[in-house]
């Protein structure tokens, strides 16, 4: 990657010789209109010829798990004598509230103020052994005789709110989808011990309902004036809003006709018309936080910085209790594997999927492995969840001959907001999609992730504000190869940000074409990586970037996500204001 620190500015589109005269027009966010404090102005040079993809390689045998060519960094907020960024410093100094980074700290389980239970700390209510028939899983013998689906629906009709179910060792087949939709804990003895046959379609689906419904409504916005980094909206009615609880901000979705989206989108006109993505759900954008202080005059001062502006021109915009149905929810430690024949391409599948949580908050998946799967997990109309320690696996005979796919989707969250994904593998498997967001995801986080190939997805339909980092991407071949119908819009939307992204060499960019999306920040890239020029495109002005002596190997903050967290619970007890945090805090999520 050139040694380089650019900001690249969203005007009009000029030639390479204006450009280095910094010519930017008024409206546009100062964040994007000039370089970052301390750094040389951008450099200019003439647009290169757009590179045609890449074929798509042949499939190569995955690396060990214990020799992956680049490990992902183990967290440290401020490692010694690394690189800093001007956009972060060394412990957060220079975050700007409403600049080029969002606060992605609150993603995940609990909004990361609680670790997700250890397996140890879990105490049985239930043991999946006294619904089995055919004798216990543990004595071996057919896998027939464990009808893991008929064993699951006795206990969980069994199961109050709360209770938690012990999975012993052994094998067992699912014989059709087990539907969970009770707040308790799947306890498995691990993925290495517990295997779950699927000899035709889905395994498992974790069913809550809609987080905010008409049930869930208090009030609406009064006044749309209020702009991204600001704390501060107005309600018609503050009745019933008390400090220190959460609540619900959505917003609907601009009319059609137009240039739908541009206000997300620093100006710029993403495109999405398809009327069933696009347009269909009135409460597509979501901000959750607790109030840390409510005012006279309607007036209410959000702990959470808002992501995006309160745009006069979008839907309707309201304010709503937190009261989600199903929370609370933990799968741990199993194996799905699924009895599929080999892949048969895109749009091609027959359903094997492997686990979906919908309509869900604060639950959680870990030590889940799956294989040969069309749709590995699925995590969608929810928030914050943590999905950790996955690994996503394939046999030979499951892989397309030419294209070395395994599947469609490996991990993904569409219409969802503030999810953790954390410690995963995309080990044997090669899916279409590997790493996936859609529809209107929100403040989702990759972090600490690897593979053999890995492409991060964005499957256009107005996403924002999408945290990858710490990643290693394996081959880097495909990084940024997306998919998603052109209807829908860009790929990425703004202020998703590229943080720590290491490969075994440098990663590909053919895909991280001139329209990929606005106000994109890449930090810390594999060194060697080159970038299209800043002078391709208006969207391409409006990148940010910060390159200079930022290998990941040498980055003294490679996990923006762990170095935000740490930040924001340094003082228990008290919101971290460098995010742009207000209040003391107050009652927990769950």
């Amino acid at each position: 990657m050139p040694g380089r620190f650019s900001t690249r500015s969203r005007s009009a589109l000029l030639c390479a010789a204006l450009l280095s005269l910094l010519i930017v027009p008024p409206h546009i966010p100062t964040s994007f209109a000039r370089p970052l404090e301390q750094a040389p102005a951008p450099s200019c040079a003439c647009p290169s010829p757009a590179s045609s993809p890449s074929p798509a390689p042949s499939p190569s045998p995955p690396r060990s798990p214990s020799q992956p060519s680049s490990p992902p960094q183990q967290a440290d907020p401020a490692r010694p004598g690394g690189a800093t960024s001007a956009l972060w410093g060394t412990r957060g100094e220079r975050f700007r509230v409403g600049g080029a980074l969002t606060d992605w700290s609150y993603a995940g389980y609990m909004a990361g103020e609680a670790a997700i239970p250890a397996a140890s700390d879990l105490r049985p209510t239930h043991d999946l052994a006294r619904y089995l028939r055919g004798g216990d899983a543990a004595s071996g013998g057919d896998p027939g005789d464990h009808d893991f689906s008929r064993a699951m629906d006795a206990a969980l009709a069994d199961m109050n709110d709360g209770d938690v179910l012990r999975v012993p060792a052994g094998t067992y087949t699912v014989r059709r989808q087990v539907e969970i939709t009770k707040r308790v804990v799947i306890l498995g003895a691990g993925s290495g011990r517990v295997t779950l046959n699927v000899p035709r379609g889905a395994a498992m689906t974790v069913r809550g309902g809609a987080l905010f419904s008409d049930a869930t409504r208090l009030t609406t916005v009064r006044d749309t004036g209020a702009k991204r980094g600001t704390n501060v909206i107005r309600l018609a009615s503050t009745s019933g809003v008390r400090a220190g609880e959460w609540y619900g901000l959505t917003m609907g979705p601009p009319p059609a006709g137009g240039a739908r989206f541009r206000d997300m989108n620093l100006g710029l006109d993403p495109g999405c018309e398809d009327a069933g993505f696009c347009n269909r759900n009135p409460r597509a954008f979501v901000h959750i936080s607790r109030v840390a202080e409510v005012r006279g005059g309607g007036e209410v001062v959000l702990e959470r910085p808002l992501p995006w502006d309160l745009f006069d021109a979008h839907g309707p915009k309201e304010f709503h209790a937190w009261r989600p149905r199903l929370q609370g929810v933990g799968i741990h430690g199993m194996s799905f594997v699924m009895q599929s024949a080999r892949y048969r391409g895109h749009f091609q599948e027959t359903g094997y999927d492997a686990l979906e949580l919908t309509g869900v908050a604060n639950s959680w998946v870990r030590d889940v492995r799956v294989v040969d799967a069309d749709f590995g997990i699925v995590v969608t109309r929810s928030a914050f969840v943590t999905v950790t320690n996955v690994t996503l696996d394939a046999t030979d005979g499951r892989r397309m001959a030419r294209t070395g796919f395994t599947g469609h989707h490996g991990l993904t969250a569409p219409d969802a907001v503030d999810i953790l994904w954390r410690d995963f593998d995309v080990r044997s498997a090669r899916y279409i999609h590997d790493l996936a967001v859609n529809k209107h995801s929100q403040g989702i986080v990759w972090s600490r992730g690897k593979g053999a190939d890995v492409n991060m997805d964005h499957h256009r339909a107005q996403n924002h504000h999408i945290l990858w980092t710490n990643l290693d991407l394996g081959e880097g071949r495909r990084a940024w190869n997306s998919g998603g119908r052109g209807d829908r819009g860009l790929h990425a939307g703004a202020y998703t940000t590229f943080w720590g992204i290491r490969a075994s060499r440098a990663l590909d960019t053919s895909d991280l074409d001139d329209d990929f999306g606005p106000g994109l920040v890449f930090v810390g890239l594999q060194d060697g990586t080159r970038l299209p020029s800043a002078s391709a495109s208006r969207v391409t002005r409006s990148w940010v970037t910060d390159e200079a002596g930022l290998d990941p190997d040498r980055f003294a903050t490679p996990d923006l996500y762990e170095a935000q967290l740490r930040l924001r619970l340094a003082q228990p007890g008290r919101v971290a204001a460098a995010l742009g945090g207000k209040g003391p805090g107050g009652k927990p999520l769950m």
